[in-house]
């Protein structure tokens, strides 16, 4: 089975030399990655004649039923209910978990724990370009250079094409899963008109827990900005300054220090 990831990268934390020319060299890339795994099932893109995707793009009556017998339970609690659950949950939890909290998003090669999971052994680089990744039209030409990759193998080893049968997940982040999904609808409604490949369909975004840990977290950082500053400031320095745009391992920090204050 196939998994597919496409994702932003930039040099912005790199240090930069002013020039004659310019004040920095900030360039963002894209990299478009592929991880097999031959221990999971392929997973078929038509079963018993049922597509994957929902025909009406956006259904509001399938968001309203989800959200009145499931969420409502759980974000239904008052502060005080949900405050005294993520107590007990810290009481109970070792100081080897909390560490490990703080550290799952700190990418440093050095961290032994990690080497395994960071493993680049079952993946395959599809393509490395200097583009932005912003709109829904950049995500559909990330998709195009995938789509090209298993055209040429179609051709060059007489294989039926991967994407004929077979579905590949694509672990994105919100902004992923909205332009992914954007493409998807348009496809559905408007067909070859839309200019968008019959093959995205085969394309099913998923987003997994550390995207969401990473996008919550970062989101009540950035909302809660000016506390958290003034925490920042009584616990260092005064003239401390506190980015908006802090490394996720910060941020933890952060977090992780308030809720002990």
């Amino acid at each position: 089975m196939f998994i597919l990831n496409i994702d932003n990268y930039h040099n912005i934390y790199h240090y930069n030399i002013p020039s004659l020319l310019e004040i920095y060299n900030i360039l963002h890339f894209i990299t478009i990655l592929l991880n097999s795994n031959s221990n999971i099932l392929r997973i078929p893109y038509c079963s018993n004649n049922i597509l994957l995707h929902n025909p009406k793009g956006i259904d509001s009556n399938l968001i309203i039923k989800n959200l009145e017998d499931y969420f409502m339970n759980q974000i239904g609690k008052n502060y005080y209910e949900q405050n005294e659950l993520w107590k007990q949950s810290l009481i109970e939890d070792s100081y080897k978990n909390r560490v490990e909290n703080l550290n799952v998003h700190n990418y440093d090669g050095h961290i032994q724990e990690h080497k395994e999971l960071r493993s680049l052994n079952n993946s395959k680089l599809v393509d490395f370009i200097l583009h932005p990744l912003h709109s829904t039209k950049d995500y559909i030409e990330c998709s195009k250079l995938l789509f090209n990759v298993f055209k040429r193998l179609e051709e060059n080893t007489n294989k039926p094409n991967y994407l004929n049968d077979y579905i590949i997940p694509i672990i994105a982040d919100w902004p992923g899963q909205v332009n992914i999904r954007r493409a998807i609808t348009l496809r559905i409604n408007e067909g070859v008109k839309s200019g968008i490949p019959q093959q995205i369909l085969n394309l099913i975004p998923m987003i997994d827990p550390l995207h969401i840990s990473l996008n919550s977290r970062k989101t009540l950082f950035q909302t809660y900005h000016f506390f958290f500053e003034k925490l920042y400031h009584n616990l260092f320095e005064e003239k401390k300054v506190l980015s908006q745009k802090l490394k996720q391992t910060i941020i933890n920090l952060i977090l992780d220090l308030t809720f002990f204050v």
